[in-house]
Order: structure tokens, then sequence, then C-alpha cells
């Protein structure tokens, strides 16, 4: 009979951990995920993940991405990043919406980036 034994215990992990960017954009439109999904095999520095919801609204982006980073449990202060996208190219009347996006994106260390024309000319 094979005597079964314990896990070893192992010292601190010697692998650097990844710092997280977590990426909001409209949930609509998947350009600026496949964009930026190729990002992760290009470096290793970061790991790029996307917050989930289906805003397409400015507010409504930067909450999904709120709500994303608290289940993600990231760490701002040690260099996690939060990072929201939104074309402002499409609907007039946007100013208010925008402005209301970028206090609370400010307010919560949210790097919050405008593309006018919109994503999809970028690539």
């Amino acid at each position: 009979m094979v005597k079964r034994v314990g896990q070893k215990k192992r010292g601190n992990p010697s692998r650097k951990t990844k710092k997280i960017i977590l990426m909001g954009t409209e949930g609509s439109n998947q350009t600026e995920r496949k964009y930026f999904s190729m990002f992760n095999k290009l470096q290793n520095e970061y790991r790029i993940l996307f917050s989930k919801g289906n805003n397409t609204d400015p507010v409504g982006v930067v909450n999904d991405l709120l709500k994303g980073a608290k289940k993600e449990e990231l760490d701002l202060k040690h260099g996690d990043v939060l990072a929201c996208f939104i074309d402002v190219d499409f609907k007039s009347g946007r100013e208010k919406e925008l402005r209301e996006a970028i206090k609370l994106a400010k307010k919560k260390n949210v790097d919050l980036y405008l593309s006018n024309p919109c994503f999809e000319i970028w690539c």
C-alpha cells in the first residue's frame, strides 16, 4: 500500500503578481474589448480585464466599472488601474452625461478616456 503524504509547505511565492487594468466600455460595443485583449499577449506587467455591464450611457459605464472593481477586489494603491473608454461622437446632447461621468470618475480614481471619432476608427 502507498502512504499518501500531505501537501508540502512552501515558502513565499517567488512570482510577482501582475497588476490589473480593469476596463469599462460601452455594453453593446465589443471593438474596445477585442483591441485591448491583444495587449495581454504583448506585455507581462499588467493583466487586462473588462467589467461586465450593458450600459451605454457614460455614467452607467463608470458605475459598471466600479462594480467590477469591487468584485475583483482591486488595489488601486498598489498599481491596479480603472480605465473607462467612451465614444463621444455618436449622440449629440451628451455633454451633461459626460460632465457627470467625468465628475464621478475623478471622485473614484477612474481614468476616463473619450474617443472622438469613435473607437472603431482607431482599429
